[in-house]
């Protein structure tokens, strides 16, 4: 396989900035779960537009549907996988109190949340519990690839509307 593919160039991109993005998250500016995924998907976006971009330059200024397509999923796919990989491996070697830290996080947002819209004590302690209970599950290895998996296939609409926008077919006259 050539380095050069695009897609394989445009998805390394993205799992690396994916990465760096995490451990920003995780270590340094401590982001809502929304935030840095609103983040991740605009990476994503750009990423899997410039992936089309240049395949399309690569392809004299043209490219088919299917081509855009393949380009752009391929793209997504690789960055998802390198950062599914990326985050099994710092879970559970490298700092195995983030799961811990994680759900310390998403309880505190979830308690915010429903504070500032004006949630009574007990629906606040009901849902707490709840989230509680949901995170046990949330951080294991098979979730996690179960949640890449949605995410891949999740993966496919927005691909499907960039390699709309990108596609650029040539007339035969």
């Amino acid at each position: 396989m050539d380095l050069n593919t695009t897609w394989l160039k445009f998805g390394l991109g993205i799992g690396v900035i994916s990465i760096i993005v995490a451990l920003c998250s995780y270590y340094v500016v401590p982001l809502g779960g929304w935030t840095q995924t609103g983040i991740s998907l605009l990476l994503y976006i750009i990423f899997m537009v410039w992936a089309a971009k240049e395949q399309r330059e690569k392809n004299s200024g043209f490219i088919t549907f299917g081509e855009a397509f393949k380009t752009v999923f391929l793209t997504g796919l690789v960055g998802s996988v390198i950062s599914i990989f990326f985050t099994l491996i710092w879970m559970n070697l490298v700092d195995t109190s983030l799961a811990e830290k994680l759900a310390e996080m998403a309880l505190d947002s979830s308690r915010t949340m429903m504070e500032k819209l004006g949630a009574d004590e007990d629906v606040i302690a009901d849902a707490i519990e709840k989230v509680e209970e949901d995170m046990e599950d949330r951080f294991t290895p098979l979730n996690f690839m179960l949640q890449g998996l949605q995410g891949i296939l999740m993966g496919l609409i927005p691909s499907a509307i960039i390699a709309a926008i990108m596609k650029r077919e040539e007339k035969i006259a």
